[in-house]
């Protein structure tokens, strides 16, 4: 079964489940609680690596737990995700989410929405080879595209 079919506690797939969810009636008891208790609102989220190999880690996010691995360019099995992969994967996730959330709760049709992220790094750093290498990555870059449904009239 495919992560997009998991079925959940009310028996239909989590996509459909939430694709019947009426945003603005599930988020109004939200809104009024943080209007009434500020700190509410504000919430920490917390991630934890542990060491599996030198070259893997496990990253316990508390709800699920992840596989990392060093990236084949420095010496990782090439076979799963390194750290640079789950960072722009969370960055993606974290903006197609809030986009469609905020068109859901404003009314906006949205026919499908893609969100890709890039970042560029040096692998020198990661191998200490070169002094002047910057650990870590050197770049982000971000786009969206959002296709409108195309209405009935235009058919």
């Amino acid at each position: 079964m495919s992560s997009k079919a998991r079925l959940t506690g009310t028996g239909l797939p989590t996509q459909q489940r939430e694709a019947t969810v009426n945003l603005r009636e599930v988020q109004a008891p939200l809104k009024e609680r943080y209007k009434q208790e500020p700190d509410a609102a504000r919430i920490t989220l917390r991630a934890e690596a542990t060491q599996d190999t030198p070259v893997s880690c496990s990253v316990d996010l508390g709800r699920a737990t992840y596989a990392a691995q060093a990236h084949a360019g420095v010496g990782g099995a090439g076979t799963g995700a390194c750290s640079g992969d789950l960072l722009l994967g969370a960055l993606s996730a974290c903006a197609q989410i809030t986009c469609q959330m905020v068109a859901a709760a404003a009314g906006i049709p949205v026919g499908s929405l893609h969100v890709a992220v890039e970042g560029d790094l040096d692998l020198r750093g990661t191998l200490v080879y070169l002094a002047t290498s910057r650990l870590g990555s050197n770049a982000f870059a971000y786009g969206s595209k959002l296709m409108h449904p195309i209405p009935m009239s235009a058919r």
